[in-house]
């Protein structure tokens, strides 16, 4: 997973040359470190980090480009569940963002996720399940 700094100083104006190619960059190079430490290349994904280190910009500008990671060649794991980013668009408190969690879920489906982190099991299982046979048909 991405992070810029530590969960420290991760929100302490977060800024970057190109936020998109720097992410990949960095997932690149953790994935070269795990397969050189023997992990099995199957059980690696990548996640972008949304919330860890980017601005609320930041964090729609990677859900709406997911697809620049599947260069990376590993499932595409997205955690946006409850984030703040959320809860700042929506003006809500953490538990009334399952709607915007779904929401975004389902715009990174459709910009390549594989994997999702989510607090409402139920209810992101449902709308990614709708939304997978919806595009199947």
């Amino acid at each position: 997973m991405h992070i810029k700094g530590t969960p420290k100083d991760m929100q302490v104006n977060p800024t970057y040359d190109d936020l998109l190619i720097e992410i990949v960059d960095y997932l690149e190079d953790r994935i070269n470190k795990a397969l050189n430490c023997g992990i099995d290349p199957l059980k690696i994904s990548v996640d972008p980090g949304i919330g860890f280190g980017k601005s609320v910009e930041d964090n729609f500008k990677i859900v709406n480009n997911l697809e620049i990671f599947s260069t990376l060649k590993k499932p595409i794991t997205l955690g946006v569940s409850n984030k703040s980013f959320i809860g700042k668009v929506l003006n809500r408190e953490k538990d009334e963002r399952v709607y915007g969690t779904v929401g975004a879920n389902i715009c990174g489906f459709l910009n390549g996720a594989k994997i999702f982190r989510v607090h409402n099991v139920r209810e992101n299982h449902d709308a990614l399940k709708i939304a997978s046979e919806v595009l199947c048909h």
